[in-house]
C-alpha cells in the first residue's frame, strides 16, 4: 500500500545572496528568507502542466518542480528577488541571469511574496500548503480527470476503510473500476505522471487501490472475524553499511560466508581465471589466480569442477533460449 512521507529539510549550503536594494522604501532582499519563496505558481491562463509548479526544497537544494514533473535546480539571488536556474534548465544560458523574477509587496505583517515573472511570462502564487492537498482540490487544471479520481478515491476509500466503513469504501472503489476497469491499457495513459513530485505510485495509485479493494471485500465477507494483531519484523542487510549487529564490516561479511561454505573461495578464484580466459578467447581457463592465492591442488579440482558445471549450465541455458530454432 502506498504512504505518503512528509520531509521537513533545513536548507545548507544554498549561497544566500542579501544586500541593499536600489529604490528606497521597497521591500528589500534582506528582509526575505528562502523559506519565504516557497509556495506553488501558476500561471493566470493554464493550458499545460508546465504552467503549475512549486518552489520547495528537495534534500539541501532549491528546486522547481511542475505538475509534468520536471524538476530544475535553483539558486537564490535574494538581492535582486529572483531564483537563478541552472544548466539542468532547458532555458539556462550560460553567463546569463536567466531566473524567476520575484514580485513583492509591503504587508502590514512585512513582505509578501505575490507573483514571479519567468520568460515574459507570469505565475502567481496560489498556494503555501501541501502540493498533495492542492491537487486533490482540484488545484491543477490541467490534469487529467483520471488521475485525480484515481488519487481522490485512494484517499477517500482509505480513510472509509480506516474508519470501518467498508460497504462505502467498496462503493468508492467500484465507481472508479467501472469507469477504469482493473488491468486496462487506460491506466498506462497516466504511467509516469508525478505532478508537482508527487509520487503516487507507477501507474498512480493503482497498485494501492487493487489492495485496498482486496482488503475492503475480505472485510465485508467476514464480518465477524476479531482478527488478530502480529508482529512481522524485516530486516534489510546493506553491505558494508551494516551498524549495531553482526557483520559491522565487509571482512565480517566475508568471514561470515566462508565460515558457512568454505569452498567458496576457491570457486570464486576459479570464477576470476574463468573470465580471463574468456576475456582473451582461451579455449579453456587455466588456474592462473587460484595458484597464485596457494590453493592446492585438490582444491583447483574442485573450482575447475564447478567452473565445468557453470559452463554447462550456460550451454544448456544458451541452447533453450537462444537457439534459433
Amino acid at each position: 500500500m502506498h504512504r505518503l512521507l512528509t520531509l521537513t529539510t533545513t536548507l545548507t549550503g544554498l549561497a544566500l545572496i542579501a544586500g541593499p536594494c536600489a529604490a528606497a522604501g521597497a521591500p528589500r532582499g534582506d528582509d526575505l528568507s528562502v523559506e519565504d519563496l516557497f509556495g506553488i505558481y501558476q500561471r493566470a491562463w493554464s493550458s499545460t502542466n508546465a504552467h503549475t509548479g512549486v518552489v520547495q526544497p528537495w534534500e539541501t537544494r532549491l528546486v522547481w518542480t511542475d505538475a509534468a514533473g520536471t524538476n530544475w535546480n535553483l539558486q537564490p539571488d535574494l538581492e535582486n528577488l529572483r531564483l537563478l536556474v541552472g544548466p539542468d534548465c532547458p532555458y539556462y544560458v550560460e553567463g546569463g541571469d536567466v531566473g524567476f523574477e520575484f514580485t513583492v509587496t509591503e504587508g502590514p505583517d512585512g513582505p509578501t511574496v505575490t507573483s514571479f515573472e519567468f520568460r515574459n511570462r507570469d505565475y502567481e502564487l496560489v498556494s503555501t500548503g501541501s502540493p498533495l492537498e492542492f491537487l486533490l482540490d482540484g488545484g491543477i487544471p490541467t490534469l487529467s480527470t483520471h488521475y485525480l479520481e484515481a488519487a481522490r478515491t485512494w484517499f477517500t476509500a482509505r480513510d472509509l476503510y480506516e474508519s470501518g466503513e467498508y460497504a462505502d469504501a467498496m462503493g468508492n472503489l467500484n465507481a472508479l473500476w467501472d469507469e477504469y476497469p482493473i488491468g486496462d491499457q487506460v491506466w498506462w495513459s497516466i504511467f509516469g505522471d508525478e505532478p508537482l513530485g508527487l509520487n503516487l505510485g507507477t501507474p498512480p495509485c493503482y497498485y494501492g487501490l487493487r489492495q485496498l479493494t482486496d482488503m475492503t471485500a475480505w472485510r465485508i465477507a467476514n464480518p465477524d472475524h476479531p482478527g488478530t494483531e502480529r508482529t512481522i519484523r524485516l530486516s534489510v542487510l546493506a553491505v558494508g553499511k551494516s551498524s549495531g549487529l553482526e557483520p559491522r564490516t565487509m571482512a565480517e561479511l566475508v568471514a561470515g560466508v566462508l565460515a558457512v561454505r568454505p569452498d567458496c573461495e576457491p570457486f570464486a578464484w576459479a570464477m576470476a581465471d574463468m573470465l580471463i580466459a574468456a576475456r582473451l578467447k582461451w579455449d579453456r581457463p587455466v588456474p592462473l589466480l587460484m595458484a597464485e592465492r596457494g590453493v592446492d591442488d585438490q582444491q583447483i579440482d574442485t573450482g575447475l569442477d564447478q567452473m565445468r558445471g557453470v559452463a554447462v549450465a550456460q550451454a544448456v541455458r544458451s541452447d533453450l533460449f537462444f537457439s534459433p530454432h
